[in-house]
Order: structure tokens, then sequence, then C-alpha cells
């Protein structure tokens, strides 16, 4: 990776290697071959009002405020 870095940002050759950096995301079973990462959401089924969600994107934020508020106007709590 440096090598490659080092054809476009030539100071980077000189750079050495300390430490890799890991993160786990959490994706359905079904996107694990590919990037998507949509929304798990579900409700429980004897505590009203209780969900689990599962968001892989920041900005499924955006849809799970929607989908709570399509579940408060329906009455589904």
């Amino acid at each position: 990776m440096i090598r490659d870095t080092a054809r476009y940002v030539p100071l980077v050759a000189k750079s050495r290697y300390v430490d890799s950096l890991f993160e786990v995301k959490t994706v359905l079973q079904k996107n694990e071959a590919d990037d998507g990462r949509p929304i798990l959401f579900e409700k429980h089924e004897t505590l009203p009002g209780c969900y689990s969600i599962l968001g892989g994107k920041i900005d499924n934020i955006y849809d799970v405020i929607e989908r709570l508020d399509d579940e408060r106007f329906l009455g589904t709590e």
C-alpha cells in the first residue's frame, strides 16, 4: 500500500508501518457479498413500543425516524 501511494505522494515512501486498525461491521446475512447495509427494524412481540434496530450506515437514522413516525401514526405501538 505504501508503494502504491508513493507513486502519487512520493514522501509516503519514507513512512513506516506501525499498527493496523480494525473495525467490526455488522451486516445482514443476505448482504455478506455486497456493500448493502439496509436497516433491520423489528417490533418486539410482547413489549409495546420496543423495537430492535440495526442500521449499518449513519444516514440510516433518517429512515429509522421515518419508520418510527409511521409506527406511531398508524397506532401500532
